[in-house]
């Protein structure tokens, strides 16, 4: 084979791969692999970090770079699927004081606007409602194109008081911290 074949089969290939990533990144990303993403929470009790995870969740977004005032997302997660790591605090998580998932069995998040803030950073603002309470909030992510649709990696602290979760003998803050923060991975695809 000669050189210039070569490097014309480089080019080629080169340019193939450019006009895949960015048609990539110019389609709207709508669904999410529920099986490849996860949403979860640290919280500190007494000092001292501890995580957990919800087991079941449902999305429907839209995301795409190049289009963010046409972007949205509902998040809606089964607060009955919470663990918390350990069988006594999960059993805790669905009581009055807490979720009261008998009364209130989902947390609702639905975007309001998206905006870019650099080096594949945005941030989507929206209303979070947990037991019957509405609180905007806004969320920071990283977008990163993968194979297959693109992973939308972030953070949503919160006030778990805004939301009347931990209350009667939890609401003291020096037991377990006020702050709480979201934490998700979503991979999202065309």
């Amino acid at each position: 084979m000669s050189l210039l074949r070569l490097c014309r089969i480089r080019m080629a290939a080169g340019a193939l791969l450019w006009l895949t990533a960015t048609l990539a990144m110019s389609a709207p990303y709508v669904r999410i692999n529920t099986a490849a993403s996860s949403i979860g929470f640290v919280s500190t009790q007494m000092n001292v970090p501890t995580s957990g995870h919800f087991g079941r969740f449902a999305a429907q977004v839209r995301f795409d770079p190049a289009a963010l005032v046409q972007d949205s997302a509902q998040v809606t997660i089964a607060l009955a699927s919470t663990d918390a790591g350990n069988a006594e605090a999960t059993g805790m998580l669905a009581d009055k004081d807490w979720f009261d998932t008998a009364h209130w069995p989902e947390a609702r998040f639905v975007s309001s606007s998206f905006r870019e803030l650099g080096g594949n950073r945005y941030a989507v603002a929206g209303t979070l409602t947990i037991k019957g309470h509405s609180v905007p909030v806004t969320s920071v992510f990283v977008a990163t194109p993968v194979v297959g649709g693109i992973r939308l990696d972030g953070q949503l602290p919160l006030s778990r008081k805004a939301f009347a979760i931990g209350v009667g003998q939890w609401a003291d803050t020096s037991v377990v911290a006020d702050r709480v923060v979201v934490v998700f991975h979503l991979l999202v695809q065309p």
